[in-house]
């Protein structure tokens, strides 16, 4: 329990005793609530109570709740404490002030009177511009409060009079604090072309509450594209099939493409630039498009997984193919099982992403060269490739020599090579885990093992620390 609780809840412990009483709720000034009427009503206490913590105001007598130092002394704390003050400090200019510069929000509390004060309201305002709310119809009128308010937190608008909803500076700043802020002002201002401009350019998907007249502008939707491709999708149908305006949006986000018009999804220029933001885009290209061995090398080149999209033709395309796997080797996953035999095109892609081998046909996953190459760029590889070459010396050294631990992979008799096993161990110690008994018995393997890190201790064979251990007694 709290000590300061616990003070209070000690049963032989009187409850007025003021100084043992301050020492509480100084600690915590949520035991206030347990003090007696007496010293509820004692300034010093429920002063210390508040700042600490202001909402044990309302655990304070109602003498002191229409004290103006302990009143202050809580707002300046929390604001929001306002809310225990009594109806004739909620009324006082002061003590009001305080609460809303410290939370704009505790203009809720205030009397009727102090929403209606211009100084006071621009104080909360200035706080949280969404205190605007509680502010008087008046002075949802007036342009400094609402200036104000708008410039701290633009969603403020919302709670404009309609006249300033409609007032070119209260909603320029508005929006120039964030586009969104279009969504509330008046019709007329979503159709004018200046304001819409500003909303759009610092947030593009503000053309969503543009007039229709404006979403068909030009120059008010290539501004929105400018700084978002993606939208594109509030532009009109006739903007969206307009090949300046698609261009420079997909130009800045080439997933943009799926708001073009299907005309448009069928333009050379319009989709190569699209995929060259990003290669993803060709998925929105007309069929005809996904069969253009320019546009799906450009998307292959700037993403090699773009190749998913594209024809099956040019997924047997050895150019467009090595171009992808080139650029991600795991692009080989959609080649033609053609030219996932293809030894040019299969070592690209090993070489570029090693387990792009699991996508190789079985004849090249038993092909040296192939092999070779992916387990030099990732030794752990050599699990996929044929049992035969699990076997095959040169290959299996060439994966332990990149990484120790595929070993494991290794044929049994390979794991009893001492050449294998000492490159594996040289590579990573713990690799001697899965050595043949033999080797982990031989003095050479295990020694090189223990150079690498003495930890591989664990692995050495019984015969070998009982040899051992015989030889030095």
């Amino acid at each position: 329990m709290d000590n300061a609780l616990h003070f209070f809840s000690a049963s032989d412990t009187p409850k007025n005793y003021e100084q043992e009483t301050i020492n509480a709720v100084t600690q915590n000034g949520q035991a206030l609530e347990h003090a007696s009427d007496e010293l509820k009503n004692n300034e010093r206490v429920v002063t210390a109570a508040v700042t600490n913590y202001a909402w044990a105001l309302h655990h304070a007598s109602d003498e002191l709740k229409n004290n103006v130092r302990v009143v202050t002394a809580a707002v300046t704390e929390d604001g929001g404490a306002l809310k225990h003050a009594s109806d004739e400090l909620k009324n006082n200019v002061r003590v009001v002030t305080i609460a809303v510069t410290q939370d704009g929000w505790a203009l809720k509390h205030a009397s009727d009177e102090l929403k209606n004060n211009v100084r006071v309201v621009t104080t909360a305002v200035t706080q949280h511009g969404g205190a605007l709310v509680y502010a008087s119809d008046e002075l949802k009128n007036n342009v400094r409060v609402v200036t104000t308010a708008v410039t701290q937190h633009s969603g403020a608008l919302v709670y404009a009079s309609d006249e300033l909803k409609n007032n070119e500076r209260v909603v320029t700043t508005a929006v120039t604090q964030h586009g969104w802020a279009l969504h509330h002002a008046s019709d007329e201002l979503k159709n004018n072309k200046q304001f819409v401009t500003a909303a759009v350019t610092n947030f593009a998907w503000a053309l969503h509450h543009a007039s229709d007249e404006l979403k068909n502008n030009v120059r008010v939707v290539t501004a929105a594209v400018t700084e978002d491709g993606g939208a594109l999708e509030h532009a009109s149908d006739e903007l969206k099939n307009n090949e300046r305006v698609v261009t420079t949006a997909v130009t800045q986000h080439g997933w943009a493409l799926h708001h073009a018009s299907d005309e448009l999804k069928n333009n050379v220029r319009v989709v190569t630039a699209a995929v060259t933001q990003h290669g993803g885009a060709l998925k929105l290209a007309s069929d005809e498009l996904k069969n253009n061995v320019r546009v799906v090398t450009t998307a292959v080149t700037q993403d090699g997984w773009a190749l998913k999209h594209a024809s099956d033709e040019l997924k047997n395309n050895v150019r467009v193919v090595t171009t992808a796997v080139t650029q991600h080797g795991g692009a080989l996953e959609h080649a033609s099982d053609e030219l996932k035999n293809n030894e040019r095109v299969v070592t690209a892609a090993v070489t570029n992403y090693a387990w792009a081998l699991h996508h190789a046909s079985n004849e090249l996953k038993n092909n040296v060269r192939v092999v070779t190459a992916a387990v030099t760029e990732d030794g752990g590889a050599l699990k996929l490739a044929s049992d035969e070459l699990k076997n095959n010396v040169r290959v299996v050294t060439a994966a332990v020599t990149n990484y120790g631990w595929a070993l494991v992979y290794a044929s049994d008799a390979l794991k009893n090579n001492v050449r294998v096993v000492t490159a594996a161990v040289k590579q990573e110690s713990w690799a001697l885990e899965h050595a043949s008994s033999n080797q982990r018995g031989n003095i050479g393997v295990v020694l090189a093992a223990l150079r690498q890190n003495p930890a591989a201790l664990e692995y050495i064979s019984q015969e070998f620390i009982v040899a051992a251990t015989t030889h030095y007694n």
